[in-house]
């Protein structure tokens, strides 16, 4: 199935993907964002919302790493949490 996809990431998208993030796209991500599953220190959306000062300078944190080429251990893993479908929602 992925050898029938396109390889490539065409120019125009691929450009401004090496900047680092901007205050206007933190404060785009942060309109569109929903306070729904907290981040891996259980941080949730609404907290940086309240505490803006602090998102802008952990935008500046992640920018800083971005430039150095390297990541926080905490940075390296996700964590992936299986939830059960409601079956009932999807019988007529």
């Amino acid at each position: 199935m992925l050898q029938r996809t396109n390889k490539h990431i065409p120019q125009e998208a691929n450009d401004g993907l090496d900047d680092p993030i901007t205050m206007y796209e933190l404060h785009i991500a942060m309109k569109q964002g929903k306070n729904k599953a907290p981040g891996y220190y259980g941080i949730s959306h609404d907290f940086f919302q309240l505490t803006w000062e602090t998102t802008t300078y952990m935008m500046e944190i992640m920018n800083q790493m971005f430039m150095d080429e390297k990541l926080m251990d905490s940075k390296k893993y996700g964590i992936i949490v299986c939830l059960k479908k409601n079956t009932l929602a999807y019988t007529a």
